[in-house]
């Protein structure tokens, strides 16, 4: 089965996370992916750890989207759908739409 790598910078995108360090925004969405996250893997999931760091450190949201690059296809199809039904508007919902293929 061929795997295909996403840098972090462009998974973020495709999730609509502003990966800028300032960006008010990216503490409400990494919180939605968050809970979204834990819901589907399960509060105590290392993810879950690195995304709650990612909220204020760089470094940890690369290990975070790299952490959910690499889960099992249906998971993170799963994961990118709920988060796009979750209030992303039409264009984030294509975005993800394309990234679950």
């Amino acid at each position: 089965m061929p795997t295909h790598e996403v840098s972090a910078t462009t998974f973020a995108a495709v999730l609509g996370i502003d990966i800028r360090p300032d960006a008010i925004e990216r503490a409400g969405q990494l919180g939605r992916l968050c809970g979204i996250a834990a819901a589907q893997l399960g509060s105590s999931h290392p993810i879950i750890t690195l995304l709650r760091q990612a909220e204020r450190d760089d470094a940890a949201l690369a290990q975070a989207l790299a952490a959910i690059a690499v889960l099992p296809s249906l998971t993170r199809r799963r994961l990118i759908a709920t988060l796009a039904g979750d209030g992303m508007g039409e264009a984030g919902r294509q975005a993800a739409t394309r990234a679950a293929r």
